[in-house]
């Protein structure tokens, strides 16, 4: 039987409810079988329903920011994770830290601005099921062109999955007492670690939700964000519990003005085999595994990775990419590396020909070689991401 709490048991004081409810929801199980009585929690009328009653710090000795987290996120089997944390020795990837949706078997990462902490809580269902909720914690600075920048940055990222998703700006919230601005996201979306990389193993999709707050306060503008599979959600009150934490959030005046966390120039997701080719990297965030260029295509863009096997040595293979090759052809050399790719020699270039921008890796053994040549759409934002994947490329472990 599941554990379930009578109206009346919520109908006490706010802070006793507070207290009690990480303890009610515990299910017997180390990963937490967590359930909630709908009904009684439809009657709490406290503005601190289902939310835990500590306030957490969103890096406030930086941003002067705290609120409280619904009591979901209270439990010990959450995970705190942040931008360039570590995990068993590796990055966490970006598919794990941000929001994904899916694109068909594509996933598609939606990197939240300002993002401090992502707190992942699993949940044993039916079986061996494990399903995964999200709390995403953004701080930004304050500011009207802050606020407009968050919403035009997420929602291009968002409708290249979602198109017809849009802001419903100043959303009211419990009884027009609270307003913030709201952006959701409904469909499939993929939850969880990613498969392991060489495990043959791949992710499917899940039916989800994905809900971004958006608050104004006096010393900093902040971005709440839930997600979750939509049945697990739906028993857990996810949605419900979220929005009733999002008037809980606090601003004080930071010790200095708020800055993006710092990240590493370091991809951090996991490895992607190219489509019909023998060679894997770390794409950029955005880029998604391509049949159509057999490489990397980036998502609502013209820049492209396509990979390319030349049955010669490496030496003959580079030798071609001369300086009397561009010149006879009009391309501008920007830049060469001498570069050590998959343990052996490779070659980075940079070139440019009008208004055309591409780079090219060379690299391979002494039976064959290979060629990845990305197009460059846009090199102000793209060319260091690709170069960076680039020097990650070997071939499939």
């Amino acid at each position: 039987m599941p554990n379930t709490i009578s109206r009346r048991q919520y109908r006490s004081t706010s802070r006793l409810a507070a207290a009690l409810l990480p303890m009610v929801l515990a299910g017997g199980c180390c990963c937490g079988s967590f359930w909630y009585d709908t009904q009684a929690y439809m009657t709490w009328a406290e503005l601190e329903r289902g939310v835990h009653g500590a306030a957490t710090p969103i890096d406030e000795e930086k941003t002067g920011v705290s609120m409280q987290l619904p009591a979901l996120f209270a439990p010990a089997e959450v995970k705190a994770m942040r931008p360039g944390g570590m995990e068993d020795g590796k990055r966490i990837p970006d598919m794990r830290l941000y929001p994904s949706l899916a694109d068909g078997e594509n996933a598609v990462t939606i990197k939240l601005p300002g993002m401090r902490f992502a707190y992942e809580m699993p949940f044993k269902g039916e079986g061996k099921n494990v399903h995964t909720v999200y709390c995403y914690l953004c701080v930004l600075p304050k500011g009207e062109s802050a606020r407009s920048e968050t919403r035009a940055e997420i929602l291009e990222a968002v409708q290249t999955v979602a198109p017809e998703a849009q802001w419903e700006l100043d959303k009211t919230l419990w009884e027009e007492a609270y307003s913030a601005d709201y952006l959701e996201v409904s469909g499939m979306q993929f939850f969880g670690p990613p498969a392991p990389p060489g495990s043959g193993q791949k992710k499917t999709p899940e039916l989800g939700k994905l809900a971004l707050y958006l608050v104004k306060k006096e010393h900093a503008n902040v971005l709440v964000g839930y997600r979750g599979p939509q049945k697990i959600a739906e028993q857990v009150s996810l949605f419900k519990a979220g929005e009733a934490a999002v008037p809980t959030i606090t601003s004080k005046q930071p010790p200095k003005p708020i800055e993006q966390p710092e990240e590493t120039s370091q991809p951090s997701g996991d490895y992607v085999l190219a489509p019909n080719t023998e060679i894997e990297l770390i794409p950029p965030t955005g880029y998604h595994a391509s049949n159509a260029v057999n490489g990397f295509q980036k998502q609502g863009s013209a820049t492209k990775m396509t990979v390319t096997t030349q049955p010669n040595p490496f030496s003959a293979t580079a030798g071609t990419y001369n300086d009397a090759f561009f010149a006879s052809n009009n391309v501008t050399v920007t830049s060469r590396e001498d570069v050590t790719i998959d343990g052996s020699s490779g070659l980075l270039l940079v070139l440019t020909q009008g208004d055309t921008t591409e780079c090219i890796l060379v690299f391979g053994d002494e039976q064959r070689s290979y060629v990845i040549n990305a197009t460059i759409a846009d090199p102000a934002a793209d060319l260091e991401p690709v170069k960076t994947a680039l020097k990650t490329a070997r071939k499939k472990r």
